[in-house]
């Protein structure tokens, strides 16, 4: 599991209190402190060291997108690739696309959740991602 624990010892992960990263990153605010890049990058790196943020996918472009509405609530949408090393960091293994979806609520909180596969094929084996 990877994540960030706040000074009052709570643990910060992709699963579990994923609204303190963004009300740290003033998410809600009229002038957050991170982008809507920087944010899915933090959020991808809770996922996987091997997980990347791409901003295409098949030639259709699509950058991290974060839309709130006036009551707070919205999503962060971006999508997030990833390969299984190989053999002296090569990669290995099948590469998988995932258009993921951050849900932000009105009264602050967040949930991770990620797509199907796009690139057909298999989803990753359990407990990669």
């Amino acid at each position: 599991m990877r994540g960030w624990v706040a000074p009052d010892g709570t643990v910060i992960s992709k699963d579990a209190n994923l609204g303190l990263l963004f009300a740290e990153a003033h998410a809600w605010a009229a002038k957050p402190a991170l982008n809507a890049e920087e944010l899915a990058e933090h959020v991808i790196w809770a996922v996987s060291r091997d997980s990347r943020l791409l901003w295409d996918w098949k030639n259709d472009e699509k950058p991290p997108k974060l839309e709130l509405k006036p009551d707070g609530s919205g999503t962060l949408k971006f999508l997030m690739g990833y390969r299984q090393p190989g053999p002296g960091g090569a990669g290995g293994g099948p590469e998988y696309v995932f258009e993921c979806t951050v849900t932000l609520t009105k009264d602050h909180k967040a949930q991770f959740a990620r797509g199907k596969n796009l690139n057909g094929g298999q989803e990753p084996p359990a407990g990669l991602l």
